[in-house]
């Protein structure tokens, strides 16, 4: 699915919260919350007139859970941080009351049970706050 098309779900639908999932190299086995999306994509800005980040995923909370995981302000110039930024200018832009948020999970298959779990800990978290 190419970036217009999820744009043109997003306009359409009517969620609430939308949740960007993706994996990354790590040898310290730390699921990310990322909480900024920033302007980069590669070496160019990903929208030439935008801000230079956006705040994301200030509703994603993990409660009660011994997993190893960090809040990061550093999700990086790649796709995954020029997907989540382009989603929330697409937001803004056209006034949709919408949030998203992005996790990271390490690129380790055998802890897959575990990032489950995570996961659906953010989800269940969501879903009792409304």
């Amino acid at each position: 699915m190419n970036t217009n098309k999820l744009l043109s779900l997003i306009k359409e639908s009517n969620y609430k919260y939308i949740i960007g999932l993706g994996i990354y190299a790590s040898k310290n086995n730390v699921i990310k919350i990322e909480k900024k999306a920033t302007n980069h994509f590669r070496n160019e800005k990903a929208i030439k007139k935008a801000p230079n980040y956006y705040d994301i995923g200030e509703f994603i909370k993990i409660e009660d859970m011994d997993t190893n995981f960090v809040i990061s302000d550093k999700m990086g110039n790649s796709w995954c941080n020029m997907t989540a930024f382009v989603i929330r200018d697409c937001l803004n832009r056209n006034n949709i009351s919408a949030l998203n948020g992005f996790i990271h999970i390490p690129n380790e298959p055998e802890n897959l049970p575990v990032y489950q779990s995570v996961i659906q800990n953010v989800l269940n978290s969501i879903k009792s706050s409304n």
